[in-house]
């Protein structure tokens, strides 16, 4: 009902009340007592974000924050949340905004979070099947290494329909009355990078249970 109903639209006399909501949707998201709770508290924080374009900036770390949870269903919900926002509202997006999200939010933020996960998750793997015999699991066994995938698909997924949709904006945000020409051509070496990630990707040995990650890292 707060959200919905009675949210003031008036930026100037609401902006500390949606603080603290986008804090409070968070909290509610972040809470073990029931996933279907924290799924709604998700979506709520889209909702605000379409609500008040002075909002996203917090509304996509609070996503960012939640696509590393633990649970399946509600990291999965906030990488497809995340990237719905960001296709919502990204026409109004600044050149700042767009460098923190690819950089900060994307790159440094749910896909670091993601391979770690990844990498601790092989690692435990490798050591679990070093002994005599191992066991070998069926590609559709929907394991913790499959979950992790399989949110890192959608992550990929995301990127495609930023680029898709946004791709000339974003080369536009290069500009080259910035100081150094690092700063100057970010698109461009955030580009390189996303590229070289869907490559490696692509390239990824497996069989049928990577597939999905090999066909998002070629598309």
């Amino acid at each position: 009902m707060i959200v919905d109903d009675f949210l003031d639209s008036d930026e100037s006399k609401t902006f500390s009340i949606r603080t603290a909501l986008l804090d409070c949707c968070v909290s509610f998201g972040r809470s073990r007592h029931d996933v279907n709770i924290s799924l709604t508290a998700t979506g709520m924080l889209w909702t605000i974000a379409d609500d008040s374009p002075t909002s996203v900036d917090h509304v996509l770390a609070s996503l960012a924050l939640l696509a590393s949870d633990n649970r399946v269903e509600v990291r999965n919900c906030s990488v497809n949340t995340l990237f719905s926002c960001v296709v919502g509202c990204g026409q109004s997006f600044t050149e700042n905004q767009w460098r923190q999200l690819i950089n900060e939010i994307i790159l440094c933020g749910i896909l670091d979070s993601v391979s770690t996960h990844n990498h601790e998750l092989d690692n435990d793997s490798s050591a679990s099947t070093s002994s005599r015999y191992t066991l070998s699991r069926h590609h559709s066994r929907d394991t913790d290494i499959k979950q992790w995938t399989t949110t890192k698909v959608l992550i990929l997924q995301g990127i495609e329909r930023v680029f898709r949709i946004f791709f000339d904006q974003l080369l536009t945000t290069s500009s080259t009355s910035l100081a150094t020409e690092e700063d100057s051509k970010w698109f461009y070496m955030s580009f390189e990078t996303i590229v070289e990630l869907a490559y490696n990707c692509s390239i990824q040995d497996g069989g049928r249970e990577s597939l999905e990650l090999r066909t998002a890292g070629v598309d």
